[in-house]
């Protein structure tokens, strides 16, 4: 599924013998804390949710990011 505040989604899995989970890092277009709709969505897909967190990009972040 698809969101238009959705830059790109990264996606880390990591299989024990506890537990197969998943990590997401969300990129968002803007600077809106959509945390509450994240946690929401995953929820409603049955996802169990066991951390949330927001971070922000400094200046230094985007330009490495964008010049690789």
């Amino acid at each position: 599924q698809s969101f238009p505040f959705v830059e790109t989604v990264q996606i880390e899995e990591t299989v024990s013998s506890q537990a197969h989970l998943h990590k997401l890092t969300i990129y968002m277009k803007e600077e809106k804390d959509l945390r509450g709709f994240v946690s929401q969505f995953l929820m409603e897909k049955g996802c169990q949710l066991l951390s949330l967190s927001r971070e922000s990009l400094q200046l230094e972040d985007i330009f490495l990011k964008v010049t690789g």
